[in-house]
């Protein structure tokens, strides 16, 4: 937007998108409100209205004063609803990733966390690759759901990232998976160095997109985790080379094609390590899903059934990319919480679906 001479604009900035003002030739780079999530800015009659939100509050209307920048809170529509949740702390940490990088992360605490109890682990691995996890609401992944059955949650930043710089976001093209998982692990050991009381025996991973790329990709690289949650995951580039709508960037990104250097594309194959499975995998999937097939799913499936990995697969016929449908999230949800409950356990927070006319496969 652009209101007295400055543009206003939000950008994603080291975990959060703040809201940020320049000169219109483009100097004088100034963050002006640094919370949350910003977005959906509007200048009218003498102030910028804007959208903000954080992982514990889904968005609500602000107001910003260009001239002292002040902001103000101008809607209150899910208080009251909010108001009913017991949701745990939130907090953003560093730590020293791959390549002796500094990496941030969100953790996400548990309701009513005691220091001297126990808790189970579940790393939550985000999509994109180049996207990076807000201080932001979510009604698809929201870290507070994963955290109420009594796990405490992790959400990295990791290599490949965007908000931390160009160089950070391109160290991942054509090496998909080793930066990312070794930054995984790291902030593993972080946590685990830091709260005494996490069983480092209990500790999960779960991952949709290129997170599921990350399940996968872990699978085939450590045997750390007690169980992994795989959703909508890019699980064999085969699979997904044959049926994807962006063939044209693998050759840059995932190291080569199946013609001219399939040894470069399948060095970052999760499938090419397949000898190493066993961890136990939950694979969810959208029967609808364009961006990554489902294919990708069953593929992964029949190689953890063939070789005898406790694993489970549910599609969801009328879903695509993401479960969006609220029934369908609710079962989503069950099926992740009573996945990890099985493996790490924690007491889920979700009955069991009850399907009418005998629907969901």
């Amino acid at each position: 937007e652009h209101h007295g001479g400055m543009l206003w604009f939000a950008a994603e900035d080291k975990g959060v998108v703040p809201i940020f003002k320049m000169k219109a030739d483009g100097t004088g780079l100034t963050p002006v409100y640094t919370e949350g999530t910003s977005s959906e800015l509007s200048a009218k009659s003498g102030r910028i209205v804007f959208l903000n939100d954080n992982i514990s509050r889904p968005n609500e209307l602000f107001t910003l004063d260009p001239k002292s920048g002040r902001v103000s809170q101008l809607t209150h529509f899910n208080h009251a609803l909010m108001d009913q949740l017991d949701l745990g702390v939130v907090e953003s940490y560093w730590f020293e990733g791959a390549a002796g990088d500094t990496v941030q992360g969100w953790l996400i605490l548990p309701p009513g966390f005691d220091g001297t109890k126990s808790y189970p682990l579940v790393q939550l691995m985000h999509g994109g690759p180049h996207t990076m996890v807000h201080d932001s609401w979510s009604p698809r992944w929201n870290a507070h759901a994963f955290a109420a059955p009594g796990y405490v949650v992790t959400w990295v930043n990791r290599h490949g990232s965007t908000g931390f710089g160009q160089k950070f976001a391109q160290s991942i093209l054509n090496e998909w998976g080793v930066k990312p998982l070794d930054d995984i692990l790291r902030s593993t050991d972080h946590l685990l160095g830091r709260f005494p009381n996490i069983d480092r025996k209990r500790t999960a991973a779960a991952g949709a997109s290129y997170g599921g790329y990350m399940a996968a990709w872990a699978a085939g690289h450590t045997d750390r985790f007690a169980c992994i949650v795989d959703h909508a995951g890019v699980n064999d580039f085969i699979t997904q080379y044959g049926a994807d709508i962006t063939t044209y960037g693998f050759t840059q990104v995932l190291g080569g094609t199946p013609w001219e250097n399939p040894d470069g594309m399948q060095k970052n194959n999760p499938m090419t390590y397949a000898k190493n499975f066993k961890t136990p995998m939950l694979i969810t999937h959208g029967e609808l899903d364009y961006r990554v097939p489902d294919g990708n799913g069953m593929a992964l499936y029949a190689v953890l059934q063939a070789m005898g990995v406790p694993s489970r697969l549910v599609i969801f016929p009328n879903e695509n990319h993401w479960i969006l449908s609220p029934q369908n999230s609710i079962h989503w949800n069950w099926e992740v919480q009573s996945w990890l409950a099985r493996y790490i356990g924690g007491t889920p927070t979700l009955p069991k679906p009850v399907f009418e006319g005998g629907g969901g496969k």
